[in-house]
């Protein structure tokens, strides 16, 4: 708020206000009333004159309606005009009563000259002329004639009321616009006294506020540095104090009322800080306008007080100093933190050491230990191709000498059994114990073959013959090696739906049938009847294309614990309690998740006790293939 010698008083404010409403409202209510007589005197006048028109163009009308009946006369066409006849008549009567200024246009004497004719045209076309009936050409005739002398008549007083209109409402106008522009003229000299006078108080009140301002704005300016908790002083050229505020006096130790008369720059600081400022921060502020660095302040005890100092430079228009001032905080508690941080820092510095050194050690333990892993990895894939191939061998022979055995048995000892009973039961004996020697013994060699192909997959020596592979040339090998399990006569019965135009895969054809045959021989082993579906599909499209594979069965599902171990090595799930199903190796599934996994493919496995199982294997179509 400004104080109350800037403003002005109230009552000559109430006065200024009130002679300029008055002028202004007399200045706009004179000129309204002038106005709006200038405004309806031709609105009046010529609405009377339009009146005169209207019924001067129904008589134009009647005229043309009269040649037009003349020409066709029928009793319809005489009644129509008849009709307008007396509306028109009406009109005229309504005219006469209403007022018309005088000696301008008279009613009485536009009636005296249309009235009768209308009321003779009137009578002639209800009773006719001269004993002629009202149809008749000679009525029609005259009442033509009589209309169309009374339009001419009629025309001329409009004319004459016309003009004669024109003439009174542009002296009257010419009147009213002298009488205007003499108050305007009066009133406008009034407007610019009164805004002259305006003018001079506003500039008195702009010069009083600006004082007040500007003690305002430095009342406001003292206030802030008086409440800041920084050091804020000013001080001349010379090193002599002009200002300090309260925070620092009580940074400093000084008394509240303690005059600055005698108090200079060195009584802020000790001599070291004294020096700093006067060789660098005083000369960088004269020539940069800005100075900051960290000093200290000493307190009146002695003690010294570490601050982070700006000081400024003022000139004056001159570009000389006129003044500095400077402003200093305390960093006493920032300081300790830089120490407490410095010492926080070393000590963590130290445990990254430490623990460096301890992960150091642990990785040299940790390559030993891989150094020895890598070692047992090869020594067991050198073990399995070792022992695979000492076993294979003897396996081999064992095989193809109980094939000879069983033929040369059949062939020689057969025959022999005819006629003895419990020799012919004893053959039986032998015959099904060469089969169970045969049939684990193949059991014996695929164990040897899954247990060399795991081996030379984990260890990475398989040898991967890929190329573009079909999917679909594959799963029909597939289906042609396990024909002999899927016989006619079998229970389980096997389709296939191949979709065509599959794109190609970058696979070994080889290891793609295996994978197809282990999911085979699988849901064969958990289906003891029903059937067995194999699809062949392709989805997505661009990079993500993929070749889907799925077999599918109908057999006793896989329990919910087996599910989740039917890739590990050597884990036979329970076969639905099924006897005449040969055991596997506990390698299949296992190997085909590890071939699946090497040509970044995946396999779901969707499956629940009594409905069977559904394998969807799928693999990364080639980019651009179909």
């Amino acid at each position: 708020m400004n104080p109350p010698s800037v403003s002005f008083g109230p009552v000559r404010w109430a006065v200024f206000v009130a002679v300029a409403g008055t002028v202004l409202a007399v200045w706009l209510y004179t000129n309204q009333t002038l106005r709006s007589v200038e405004g309806a005197l031709p609105t009046i006048l010529l609405a009377q004159i339009e009146d005169l028109s209207r019924i001067t163009d129904s008589l134009g009308g009647l005229v043309a309606d009269a040649a037009m009946t003349r020409l066709a006369p029928s009793p319809a066409a005489v009644a129509r005009l008849a009709e307008g006849i007396d509306r028109a008549y009406a009109d005229l009567v309504a005219l006469r009563d209403t007022y018309v200024f005088d000696n301008l246009v008279q009613a009485s004497v536009f009636h005296a000259t249309v009235a009768p004719a209308l009321v003779d045209a009137g009578q002639w076309l209800t009773h006719g002329v001269s004993g002629h009936a009202p149809d008749s050409a000679l009525t029609l005739t005259v009442v033509h004639s009589r209309l169309r002398d009374t339009l001419v008549k009629a025309s001329a007083e409009r004319y004459a009321s016309h003009d004669m209109a024109r003439a009174i409402l542009q002296d009257q106008r010419a009147r009213l616009e002298r009488f205007i522009r003499g108050v305007n003229m009066l009133l406008l000299v009034t407007v610019l006294v009164a805004l002259l006078t305006l003018a001079l108080m506003l500039r008195q009140q702009k010069l009083l506020r600006r004082e007040a301002k500007v003690r305002k704005e430095r009342e406001s300016l003292i206030a802030i540095l008086e409440s800041t908790s920084d050091l804020v002083s000013t001080a001349t050229p010379d090193e002599r104090l002009t200002y300090l505020n309260g925070a620092g006096r009580r940074m400093l130790g000084w008394d509240a009322d303690e005059p600055l008369a005698d108090k200079r720059i060195p009584d802020l600081h000790p001599a070291w800080t004294l020096r700093v400022i006067r060789d660098e921060g005083l000369p960088a502020a004269a020539a940069q306008g800005s100075w900051e660095g960290e000093t200290a302040l000493l307190r009146r005890d002695g003690r010294e007080i570490p601050v982070s100092q700006v000081i400024l430079a003022h000139n004056a228009a001159a570009g000389e100093p006129e003044f500095f001032s400077a402003i200093m905080r305390d960093i006493t508690e920032r300081k300790r933190a830089d120490e407490a941080l410095k010492a926080a820092h070393a000590d963590l510095e130290r445990q990254v050491a430490e623990r460096t050194r301890d992960l150091e050690a642990k990785a040299a333990e940790l390559e030993s230990a891989n150094r020895e892993l890598v070692a047992l990895d090869t020594l067991k894939s050198s073990l399995v191709s070792t022992v695979s191939h000492e076993l294979r061998t003897p396996l081999t022979s064992m095989l193809g000498f109980s094939k000879l055995v069983r033929r040369d048995f059949l062939r020689h000892y057969r025959p022999l059994e005819d006629g003895d009973r419990q020799l012919a039961e004893k053959g039986e004996r032998i015959e099904a114990n060469l089969n169970i020697i045969a049939e684990e013994t193949d059991r014996l060699a695929r164990l040897i073959s899954d247990m060399l192909d795991l081996a030379r997959i984990e260890s990475g020596r398989m040898d991967w013959a890929d190329r573009p592979t079909d999917v679909a040339e594959c799963v029909r090998a597939a289906l042609g090696s396990m024909r002999g399990v899927f016989s006619e006569d079998s229970p389980v019965s096997l389709d296939h739906h191949i979709e065509p135009g599959l794109p190609t895969v970058m696979a070994d054809p080889d290891r793609i049938t295996q994978v197809v045959v282990n999911l085979l021989a699988n849901a064969h082993k958990f289906t003891p009847k029903g059937q067995i579906s194999v699809r062949v599909w392709a989805e997505g499209r661009g990079r993500d294309q993929a070749v889907c594979l799925s077999v599918e069965d109908t057999g006793c599902g896989i329990p919910g614990d087996d599910r989740e171990r039917i890739f590990e090595k050597f884990y036979q799930a329970d076969a639905c309690g099924l006897t005449d199903r040969p055991p596997g190796t506990g390698l299949g599934l296992t190997i085909c998740g590890q071939i699946v996994e090497h040509y970044g493919g995946r396999i779901d496995v969707e499956s629940m006790p009594g409905r069977g199982s559904r394998f969807v294997v799928r693999f990364p179509a080639m980019e651009g293939s179909a």
